[in-house]
């Protein structure tokens, strides 16, 4: 099956199979995100962006 396959070298499948899995981990998480209920949006929407206690890393000795 291989054989009839139109590609000269693997890098070339290598990227399309790549691409594929790529489009549908995409498809799957837009998907997944439209049929998402408001109030969950919503809820979301609400997280806050900024901790407020800054992690060890950020604190200035």
């Amino acid at each position: 099956m291989l054989r009839n396959a139109p590609f000269a070298d693997w890098s070339a499948l290598c990227a399309l199979v790549s691409f594929a899995i790529a489009f549908v981990i995409f498809l799957g998480v837009l998907i997944r995100v439209l049929r998402m209920p408001r109030r969950e949006s919503d809820r979301l929407a609400a997280l806050p962006l900024d901790s407020e206690h800054p992690a060890a890393h950020e604190r200035k000795s």
